[in-house]
This record gives structure tokens, sequence and C-alpha cells, in this order.
């Protein structure tokens, strides 16, 4: 803002910006849940921070404006001051983070729901709604064409219309679990997850959703706690190359356009 980078770090006690050098810029106590997972990101001169551990009552959303200083708590009782526009409470996500589209925030939740609320005002536009039964979402959620995307840990992308009424107009389906967010750039729309007992790393377009290439390898990876094996890191693209890490920490590194 104004020049100045500002790096932001939510957490359970404090959400707070630091300079580059390290110096405090402002810090609040949001009181945010035990586990603080989404990444707070800006759109349109609005930072957004938020978390919802689905266990914790504390599951706050927070709109921050730019050229705060110092603390900047809320009063009790208060969901807005100086440079907090607007706050909502019992609406943090788990795993996702959000995303902002043509003016609405969306928010999937863990347990299959999505919550919409004006971006600006904050003011609730619709309030979770369900997708079919047994959907979940560790995945966050984006944006394209005038429609919002949401991938469920079961692998089914589920196409929704943008705007203030929620309504699902397809789904389209990988072949088994899906955990890690998708990366996009231009067209391309990469996919990073997991089919029986091989992770599997895939390129298609992204208005048509045909396959580009597709790349998978064994791994024997089983989650000691009993929960989904991954692979739970999203894909990074840089110039014309991407990047994953698999559940076994593996590497790869692959040619964008071919694979």
């Amino acid at each position: 803002y104004d020049g100045q980078t500002e790096i932001v770090i939510p957490g359970k006690n404090e959400n707070r910006s630091y300079a580059p050098d390290g110096s405090l810029l402002w810090h609040f106590d949001g009181q945010m849940s035990v586990l603080t997972i989404p990444s707070p990101f800006v759109v349109e001169n609005l930072l957004y921070i938020t978390s919802g551990y689905f266990q914790d009552n504390k599951r706050p959303v927070f709109a921050v404006k730019p050229g705060a200083r110092g603390d900047i708590s809320l009063e009790e009782g208060m969901s807005s001051n100086e440079f907090i526009k607007w706050s909502v409470q019992g609406m943090g996500p788990y795993n996702t983070t959000p995303i902002v589209y043509k003016g609405l925030y969306y928010t999937c939740l863990d347990r299959g729901m999505i919550t919409c609320h004006d971006a600006i005002s904050g003011d609730l536009v619709y309030n979770r709604k369900r997708f079919p039964q047994g959907a979940s979402f560790t995945a966050s959620p984006w944006a394209y064409n005038g429609k919002i995307f949401a991938l469920s840990e079961q692998g089914d992308t589920y196409v929704i219309r943008a705007g203030r009424e929620f309504e699902v107009l397809g789904v389209n389906s990988l072949d088994d679990m899906a955990m890690a967010s998708p990366a996009i750039v231009g067209d391309h729309l990469l996919f990073f997850h997991r089919v029986g007992d091989q992770e599997v790393v895939e390129n298609r377009h992204s208005s048509t959703g045909e396959i580009r290439w597709q790349f998978r390898y064994a791994t024997a990876y089983r989650d000691r706690y009993g929960y989904n094996n991954g692979p739970r890191s999203s894909p990074v693209i840089s110039d014309d190359r991407v990047y994953t890490m698999g559940a076994e920490g593996r590497l790869h590194c692959f040619d964008l356009a071919t694979g």
C-alpha cells in the first residue's frame, strides 16, 4: 500500500503486520481460533483475515483498511473501527482461503457448505448453502468467467454461478480424492491429487477442462493419524515451470506447456 510492502501474519493470539525490516506496523487481538490456517489476502485495498477451526467457537472474519499503525483492536461489542472496516463472527473456514470475486466474498466451509458476504460492507448475502451430502472442502475456491469453482475432498469440482443467488451449474469429477488447491495461470489449470496408490499432476484447460498432460507416480504414503492421504500442497507455477511437493517429500518440476 502506498509503495510500502507489508508482511501480514495471522495468529491465535494476535494478527500482525511487519515491514520488511521486521519492525511491527500494526496488530490486533482478533480472538482467532486455536488453529489459524487460511491465508490473508488483499482485494481492492481491503485485507481479509479469517480463521475457523471447526471445534472452536471463535471463527471470525476481518476486513482491514490500508495505512494502519499501532494497536487497532476492536473495542468490546464493536465490529468496526478506523481501520477494521467490518468484521463478522462464526463465519471463518477451517482450511480453505475465501475468495473475493466481483464484489462478493465467498467462503467454502469444510463440512460442505458455502457462504457469501458483500466484500465491501460485510453484509450477509446468503448463508451456509449446502452442496450435495458428503461433500467436504480442504482446497480453496477459485473464480473464472463469471463462475466460482469449489474442489471437494472427494474430487468433485462444483461450478457455481457468481452472484447473489446460490446456483450449482454443474459438477466435474476427478478420479479420486483431492486436498490441494489448484494453481492457475492464463488458461492453464494445474491439479495435484491422488488416485488409489498414485499421486497425479495434470494440466487442464481452464475453460474446457480438457487434459493437456498428466503425470502419475506411485506413492505408499499413509497418514499416521488416519486422515486423508494427500497430497496437500498446491502446485507452484513460476515462469514456464510447475513444481509439486508430494506427501512423501518428492519434489518434481515440469514444463508448464508439455509436462
